[in-house]
C-alpha cells in the first residue's frame, strides 16, 4: 500500500468511520497477533499457508463491506484496499507460494471486525507482519540458492 493511500484511508476513517464504517454483521478477517520466534520455526510452507489464508480472508472480506458504504471517497479506497490484495495474491502466484500453501494443512486464526477502522488496522498489520516476513523468507531462501 502505497503512504499516499494509508494516509488517505487515515484521515477518512478518522473523519468518518464512526458515522457510516459500522458494518451490520461480523466480517471475518486474519488474526495478525505474530510470536516472531514461534513464526520462525514454521517451515516456509506454514507461513505461505497461513498467509494464503488470510489472503483468502480479505478477498471474501472486502468486497462484502463495499456493499455497507455508501461514502463514495470511503468505497473507492474499499476498492483499492481489494485491487491492492488482488496484486499480492497475483504476486504469491508468481513466487509459487500458492503451491506451497496448498501442500500445508495449516489453518489461519480469524477475528471479526465491526468496523472499517479495525478492518484496515488489521490489513495493514497484516501486510507489515506475516505478508513481509513470508516475502522476506523467499528472498533469502532464493538467494541461499543462486
Amino acid at each position: 500500500m502505497t503512504p499516499a493511500l494509508s494516509q488517505g484511508c487515515k484521515v477518512l476513517c478518522q473523519d468518518s468511520c464512526n458515522i457510516i464504517c459500522q458494518f451490520p454483521e461480523d466480517i471475518m478477517v486474519p488474526e495478525t497477533k505474530l510470536n516472531l520466534g514461534e513464526w520462525n520455526k514454521l517451515h516456509t510452507s506454514q507461513q505461505a499457508a497461513e498467509v494464503w489464508n488470510g489472503l483468502i480472508l480479505f478477498t471474501k472480506a472486502v468486497p462484502r463491506i463495499t456493499d455497507f458504504i455508501s461514502d463514495a471517497s470511503l468505497k473507492f479506497q474499499v476498492e483499492k484496499i481489494h485491487s491492492d490484495i488482488r496484486s499480492v495474491v497475483h504476486l504469491f502466484k508468481s513466487l509459487n507460494l500458492q503451491d506451497e500453501a496448498q501442500t500445508s494443512q495449516t489453518e489461519g486464526k480469524t477475528l471479526p471486525v465491526r468496523t472499517f477502522k479495525k478492518l484496515f488496522s488489521v490489513y495493514t498489520n497484516f501486510l507489515r507482519g506475516k505478508l513481509r516476513l513470508l516475502v522476506m523468507t523467499v528472498c533469502r531462501e532464493a538467494s541461499l540458492s543462486t
